[in-house]
C-alpha cells in the first residue's frame, strides 16, 4: 500500500467536481495527485489536469467530455439549473421610489398624459398598468395624485418660460431689439 504523508490531503476546487474526482489536492506541497496513475501534477490548474487525462487516460477524458457536453455533471446532487438570462432580466427588481430612473419615467408619463389630454383617472385602469409594466417591469406605476401635480409642474414650468418669452417680445416692441439680442421670431 501507499503511504499517506503527513501533509493533509484535500479536494480541489468544487467547480468542477466531474473532473476532481480523479484527482486530490495537497495543500502543503501545491501538488496534485492523480488517483488513477498515483502521478504528481504541479499546481491545482484543471486544464493542465485535463490535458493530463487526455493523454494518460483518454476513457476518462473522453467520459468528462461527455459529461461537460451533457451540461453540469449530476453528482453534485443539490446543483439547481442556472437561471437564463431572458429570466433574470424580467425578475428584476424595481426602481426605488426616490431613484433617477423612477422619477424621469414618471416625469415622461406626465408630460404625455398633459399633452395628450388624457385622464389621470387612466392610471387606475388595470390594463394601463399592466401595459405599463410590461413596457417596463422595473417601473413602479404611479398614482393619479402624483402624475396630477407632475403635470401641474410641468404646466406651471410651461407657463413660466411663455411669460418669460412673450415679455421678451413685448421689450423689443417697446424698446426696440438690442444688437446682441437673440430674440425668438414669432411663430
Amino acid at each position: 500500500m501507499l503511504e499517506m504523508s503527513a501533509s493533509v490531503i484535500v479536494t480541489g476546487r468544487k467547480r468542477r467536481e466531474d473532473l476532481w474526482m480523479y484527482f486530490t489536492f495537497d495543500v502543503k506541497d501545491n501538488n496534485t495527485l492523480c488517483k488513477p496513475c498515483r502521478a504528481t501534477l504541479a499546481g491545482k490548474n484543471t486544464t493542465n489536469l485535463k490535458r493530463h487525462l487526455r493523454t494518460t487516460h483518454p476513457e476518462i477524458h473522453k467520459k468528462i467530455q461527455k459529461t461537460s457536453n451533457d451540461g453540469p455533471s449530476q453528482a453534485s446532487g443539490s446543483a439547481q439549473p442556472q437561471q437564463s438570462i431572458c429570466t433574470a432580466l424580467l425578475a428584476a427588481s424595481k426602481y426605488k421610489v426616490d431613484s433617477k430612473e423612477q422619477h424621469a419615467r414618471e416625469e415622461v408619463i406626465a408630460r404625455w398624459i398633459g399633452c395628450t389630454g388624457l385622464s389621470v383617472r387612466t392610471f387606475e385602469d388595470e390594463d394601463f398598468v399592466g401595459m405599463m409594466e410590461t413596457v417596463d417591469r422595473k417601473l413602479t406605476v404611479p398614482k393619479k395624485t402624483k402624475i396630477s401635480n407632475l403635470i401641474d409642474k410641468q404646466y406651471e414650468g410651461e407657463k413660466q418660460k411663455e411669460c418669460l418669452l412673450l415679455g421678451e417680445y413685448l421689450f423689443a416692441l417697446i424698446c426696440g431689439p438690442k444688437k446682441d439680442s437673440q430674440l425668438h421670431s414669432l411663430p
